[in-house]
């Protein structure tokens, strides 16, 4: 049996949520739009909703997030909503035959279930060139030409989290496995949180209070955010950017 679910929620620094995530079938993806630009939610919505309609039927998902541009694109024409309105990051994750794999066009996180120790990687993009400060190189920018950069991490139930130092360029080559039950993606809000005293609170750190899920099914991202949320109040903790989330999770 396969779960898909997706959940999004707006931080504590905004006014609109930029950010969007959906679930369907055997796929899910999630947007975060610049907050620099206008309409970015609208400009999320449309990619991720376009990325989903796309995972079953793009073979190579490597091309997929250029293809959903160009698909968004002309729906905000037809809406005639800002032309900067997809200034926004992708990331993608569906089922291969007995496996799973995801992409990630911008910055954010994918990570597997193998087992009972989750393995991903935090991807930093590459800026873009001519763009509104220190965002990243969004898919609408065609022809940026820096990689990006990302690290790996490992979190294991019983000796935590780690996380090598050495970085490595990423490309927008994509995360496969046909060993894991699970994959997540999650956008860059993850690394946005802050302590009672505003100090930041170190990733690893989130994700050990995050990635425990207890049982897949319905909903079951849904429940885990609402769950990590009473968490984050016990400690103190709150996220200044928004955050959005969704997986996959295969069972017997």
């Amino acid at each position: 049996m396969l779960s898909a679910d997706a959940a999004f929620r707006m931080g504590s620094t905004h006014d609109v949520c930029q950010d969007y995530a959906s679930a369907s079938g055997a796929a899910v993806a999630l947007s975060d739009g610049c907050s620099g630009a206008p309409d970015t939610d609208l400009g999320a919505r449309l990619l991720s909703r376009t990325a989903l309609a796309l995972a079953g039927q793009q073979a190579f998902l490597a091309t997929l997030g250029s293809q959903a541009e160009l698909v968004a694109r002309s729906a905000i024409g037809t809406l005639h909503a800002s032309r900067d309105s997809l200034l926004a990051t992708l990331l993608v994750a569906r089922v291969v035959g007995s496996g799973f794999e995801a992409n990630c066009w911008g910055d954010g996180t994918i990570a597997l279930l193998r087992g009972d120790t989750w393995g991903g990687v935090r991807i930093e993009a590459p800026r873009a060139a001519g763009g509104i400060g220190e965002e990243p190189a969004y898919l609408a920018y065609r022809d940026h030409r820096d990689q990006g950069t990302y690290r790996e991490f490992f979190l294991d139930s019983e000796e935590g989290y780690s996380e090598p130092e050495m970085t490595r360029s990423w490309d927008c080559h994509s995360e496969t496995s046909g060993s894991a039950k699970a994959v997540l993606i999650a956008s860059d809000g993850l690394s946005s949180f802050v302590d009672s005293d505003r100090k930041p609170v170190p990733f690893g750190d989130v994700l050990v209070e995050l990635l425990p899920f207890r049982l897949p099914g319905p909903a079951f991202v849904r429940r885990r955010l609402a769950a990590f949320e009473r968490r984050c109040k016990k400690l103190g903790w709150q996220h200044t950017d928004d955050i959005s989330i969704a997986a996959l999770w295969r069972t017997e």
